[in-house]
């Protein structure tokens, strides 16, 4: 997942009240369980109608941007794929996510809107 470390920063700090400062010398040591809290109240995913939990991997910087990697593990074949995607809509009624997946070479993609941050991408033949 890519993001935009300020729109982040200004999130957590929004739903949990405190000063985050990802990325800098200043980053407080909860940082990341606080950024993964958020993200899976704000991202999560179903694979064929069962909800899948997200374990965080960890975070890293680029620039003012942040890669969060993710990770869903025991999956099988993947007929469906639910995705709720609503991070910093909390903060930005205007956000856009961009969502993108290959399943065995299918390639499907939504984007996510305030109001509109869920869908169902199917694969399969």
């Amino acid at each position: 997942m890519k993001l935009f470390v300020d729109d982040v920063d200004l999130a957590l700090n929004k739903r949990f009240q405190k000063v985050i400062e990802l990325g800098t010398e200043l980053e407080i040591s909860e940082a990341d369980k606080l950024l993964e809290l958020y993200l899976k109240e704000n991202f999560t995913i179903a694979v064929n109608g069962v909800n899948k939990p997200i374990t965080f991997l960890g975070k890293e910087f680029e620039k003012n941007a942040m890669y969060v990697y993710l990770e869903v593990k025991n999956i099988d074949e993947i007929q469906n794929v639910s995705i709720r995607a609503a991070m910093l809509m909390d903060v930005f009624l205007e956000q856009e996510n961009i969502v993108k997946m290959n399943v065995s070479g299918q390639n499907k993609s939504f984007i996510s809107t305030y109001g509109n941050d869920k869908t169902l991408l199917k694969f399969g033949s």
